[in-house]
């Protein structure tokens, strides 16, 4: 019997690659999905999907994944953004019928993740290395920036501390632009390491109608932390990201990224994280230092299955039992680097408005 397995956010850069990466393997699955917009082209790659409302309604939100749970009674749910993630968390706390089928671990570990921080507190506790952090609206915060600035210079980069996406982030060049960010509440103010050649553009000549920082050196390791508490495999890369999205992946081989990663996905499964757990790291000076966590699937999970490591299959496996997903057949072992591009993917008309008005759409056979 077909196992169902609900996808959050189906809609998201992450529900597509975790689709893509089933794809042709789905037999032994039945894949449902939730999404806030009925527009999106994930939604009708599932046999059944629901619209949500959006996850900033907090408490609506919840009780449509608890109606949803009720109704599907899904074997696994698996998060797509990172509101989902701590959601799904509390909801393992509070309805712990719910617990052992949701792709996630205990609140704590969720709460640190989802807050930068958090994240630099319990590194600290842990003695992991962990970018430089100042919070904004914290007593001293602007004693603690000139402290930072002095030891590393400009550029600093000041994201929200609850912040996902590359959204809400400032490269700060100069003091007027600390001060900006010390202004406002719960920003996490870093170094910026190894920061990309070009971070202003040109406007002598007028500003851009196109601009953004391109990353291309920022280094990750997708971990898996199985649901008897061991870390499992693992798989470091370096990414190119451009306006918060992976364009290029690729492996490294890093043994230091390596050590660093395992040794967090210890700790944090140490506290109760159980699922992925996906760890991202710049290099400072001759080492490297983590700048966020995350315990979920992510934009470039599709990319690492073309590297070879099946992140999502190994997933279901583990949660589901062995042989629920194939393995991949014809994947070359040669392959090094992944580009990405678009894709086409039409909307049926009469599917966005079922889904729209009636707030399900089912796939007909």
């Amino acid at each position: 019997m077909a196992k169902t397995v609900l996808l959050l956010s189906v809609g998201s850069l992450v529900g597509q690659t975790v689709l893509d990466c089933l794809d042709g393997r789905r037999s032994g699955l039945r894949l449902v999905g939730m999404n806030s917009l009925a527009a999106a082209a994930g939604n009708f790659r599932c046999e059944r999907t629901y619209l949500a409302p959006p996850a900033t309604e907090n408490a609506a939100y919840r009780q449509r994944l608890l109606d949803v749970f009720e109704q599907e009674k899904a074997d696994l749910v698996i998060p797509g953004r990172d509101d989902d993630v701590l959601m799904l968390a509390e909801i393992a706390q509070s309805w712990p019928q719910w617990s052992g089928r949701l792709l996630v671990g205990s609140t704590e570990a969720a709460r640190i993740m989802d807050d930068k921080i958090e994240s630099a507190r319990f590194a600290a506790a842990h003695d992991l290395p962990f970018a430089d952090t100042v919070c904004s609206d914290e007593d001293g915060a602007a004693q603690a920036a000139d402290q930072l600035l002095a030891a590393s210079g400009f550029p600093l980069i000041a994201k929200p501390r609850n912040g996902n996406g590359s959204r809400g982030i400032f490269v700060l060049l100069d003091r007027s632009h600390l001060a900006h960010a010390l202004a406002h509440p719960g920003m996490a103010i870093q170094p910026y390491y190894d920061p990309p050649d070009t971070l202003a553009p040109e406007i002598t000549g007028g500003i851009p109608f196109f601009w953004a920082v391109e990353e291309a050196r920022l280094h990750g390791v997708q971990t898996l932390i199985g649901r008897d508490g061991r870390v499992g495999p693992a798989c470091a890369f370096v990414s190119t990201m451009v306006s918060g999205r992976c364009e290029q992946l690729l492996r490294s081989d890093e043994p230091a990224v390596l050590a660093i990663a395992r040794a967090y996905a210890q700790q944090i499964a140490a506290i109760g994280w159980r699922g992925p757990f996906n760890l991202q790291l710049k290099r400072a000076g001759d080492g490297f230092r983590a700048i966020e966590m995350n315990g979920r699937f992510s934009g470039g999970t599709s990319a690492r299955l073309h590297l070879g490591f099946d992140e999502v299959g190994l997933t279901l496996n583990d949660c589901l039992g062995a042989g629920t997903v194939p393995p991949v057949h014809g994947a070359s072992p040669s392959v090094d680097v992944v580009s990405r591009r678009f894709c086409d993917f039409p909307l049926p008309a009469v599917a966005v408005r079922e889904l729209q008005t009636q707030g399900v759409w089912t796939r007909q056979a």
